[in-house]
């Protein structure tokens, strides 16, 4: 049609947001794979490029140098024969752990979920900062486990020298994995967080900002988190779960990885729930947002 050729307004539409990222067309949910590398920070997102409604899941995906000026690029990953590309998270893979690595950029890693049946866990990379994609010919690197396990937040734990994934299980239910490589991962120990699903998010982040002293994370969906520590292999929780945020406008949120240590920030944007009727673009993120870890009287909070 006429409207699909004139373009003038894309962007510009009644509803469209003009500081939350929003695709170009079609639905949204989950961000995903939220990371740094070259002064571009990676989103991509939970999308389907054919529909306004939720389904034909694919990731979408935008840079930004600053966390405002969003670019839309192409569809990142599109759905194949292990399943529709759900939730999950990137890294740089700086040591080129996975072999990866074809010419002097480092290789960024996007670990997702084939929501298949069964759902399992599969990895894609980009020699090109992240303008192509190739899937990891011997996926799944992790077979299906229960039900509809999904979401990995891959982490690289230097202490170790090894990745950690944190993944959803099934009811309140998540685990955390390792691999040295991103291809081959092991079952490490289990978590529960009362009253969330889905949606899992790990990280350390200092106490009041003295990064002599610091706390482990662990979130799910609804941001319902736990404060404690982790020894490379058992994550051990001092209190929570507690409340991230008092929104009706937030879900899924996720982290940034990779941000540089002088950097040190930790970035978080969530999905927007909010219906745009009438508009060719449904759904949104939040604005990103930065987290710290605060002592109060009740103990620390972020």
């Amino acid at each position: 049609s006429d409207e699909i050729k004139n373009s003038e307004m894309l962007y510009r539409e009644k509803l469209r947001p003009q500081f939350h990222f929003s695709a170009r067309r079609g639905w949204n949910n989950d961000p995903n794979g939220l990371v740094f590398y070259k002064g571009e920070y990676h989103l991509f997102f939970q999308h389907n490029p054919y529909g306004w409604n939720w389904g034909n899941m694919h990731w979408g995906h935008a840079v930004s140098p600053d966390l405002v000026h969003w670019k839309e690029l192409s569809e990142a990953l599109y759905p194949d024969r292990h399943g529709t590309m759900f939730s999950g998270s990137a890294v740089v893979d700086w040591n080129n752990t996975a072999g990866f690595q074809t010419g002097e950029e480092k290789v960024l890693v996007c670990i997702f979920t084939a929501a298949g049946n069964p759902f399992t866990q599969g990895i894609a990379y980009s020699n090109d900062r992240g303008r192509t994609w190739t899937k990891y010919e011997n996926n799944p690197v992790l077979p299906h486990i229960i039900g509809a396990n999904r979401d990995p937040k891959v982490i690289w734990y230097a202490p170790d020298k090894k990745w950690v994934m944190a993944l959803y299980l099934d009811k309140s239910d998540y685990a955390l994995f390792s691999s040295k490589d991103l291809k081959k991962w092991e079952r490490m120990s289990d978590v529960a967080i009362p009253g969330t699903g889905e949606c899992p998010e790990f990280f350390e982040i200092a106490v009041d900002g003295n990064k002599q002293n610091t706390r482990w994370v662990f979130y799910g969906g609804t941001g319902a988190f736990l404060v404690g520590k982790f020894d490379g292999k058992t994550f051990t929780p001092e209190s929570g779960p507690h409340t991230l945020h008092h929104g009706n406008c937030w879900y899924a949120s996720q982290t940034f990885t990779d941000i540089p240590a002088e950097d040190g920030r930790r970035i978080l944007i969530p999905w927007g729930q909010m219906a745009t009727p009438g508009m060719p673009f449904n759904q949104m993120m939040g604005v990103p947002v930065e987290l710290t870890l605060r002592t109060t009287d009740e103990g620390p909070r972020l």
